[in-house]
């Protein structure tokens, strides 16, 4: 088998395993096990289930889309060529929304450093399959992906769980969320209007954000303040116990 080909099987056995695990942990069933989520709405727990797996981790093929307007997103972010017309034709919004827009710039970074988190474990998982000579013939099995799992050090997992945790701090102040979707919007709008200055890329990557700002925004919605805390405080108690057992099971 092409190396080429050893290495797409092998990210693509490790996208499907993490998500396979994603949904287990979140599943109602494993929810249950914790009493974060026993005072919060069944709403509220389908909607963040449909969050986590859309936005945060979903199907392979989305998934690779995602990764994709990630990186197309950040370049266009770090391009001061490119983004500046965007700023100059925002600048109403961003002097109106004053302090807020370090809230909502910060909001961003964090999407995509949760995302950049996932990608470290993926890309790791990835790599020890191939100097172990993984996939041998047939596909990848649980147990050997969960052996890759094990042998990750901890400090991707730490960045993982804290990356997330921080995210849904930041994305629960409505205030925040409310100034950086007005901008997303503005920002696509501007795009659609003047098409061919933006690569098909580039405005993927600005609808992907707008998209995730407004889910973000109708999901913590459904929450008053104190139930806000109890699911991020529930969220990160399910994401320890998916390491350590996983860890335990298969040690």
């Amino acid at each position: 088998m092409a190396e080429s080909n050893k290495a797409l099987l092998c990210r693509r056995a490790v996208v499907n395993f993490l998500r396979a695990e994603l949904e287990h942990r979140y599943s109602r069933e494993n929810l249950a096990r914790f009493g974060e989520f026993e005072s919060l709405p069944e709403e509220v727990l389908t909607a963040f289930r449909a969050f986590v797996l859309d936005r945060i981790y979903p199907e392979p093929e989305k998934r690779m889309q995602l990764n994709r307007a990630f990186e197309t997103l950040e370049a266009l972010l770090h391009s001061p060529t490119r983004i500046q017309p965007l700023v100059r034709a925002t600048l109403g919004s961003f002097w109106r929304l004053g302090r807020k827009i370090p809230a909502a710039i910060q909001a961003g970074r964090r999407t995509m450093q949760a995302f950049g988190h996932v990608c470290a474990i993926e890309e790791s998982m990835a790599e020890a399959a191939l100097a172990e000579g993984l996939p041998s013939g047939g596909p990848l099995e649980q147990a050997e992906l969960a052996g890759l799992f094990n042998e990750l050090p901890p400090e991707p997992f730490e960045r993982l769980v804290n990356g997330l945790v921080a995210l849904l701090h930041s994305l629960s102040d409505r205030a925040m969320l409310e100034a950086a979707l007005e901008i997303a919007e503005k920002l696509e709008r501007l795009m659609l209007d003047s098409p061919k200055k933006w690569t098909e890329a580039e405005k993927a990557g600005v609808t992907m954000a707008r998209e995730t700002l407004e889910e973000g925004l109708a999901l913590f919605a459904l929450l008053d303040p104190t139930q806000t805390e109890t699911l991020i405080e529930g969220v990160e108690r399910v994401e320890w116990d998916w390491i350590e057992t996983l860890r335990e099971e298969y040690s």
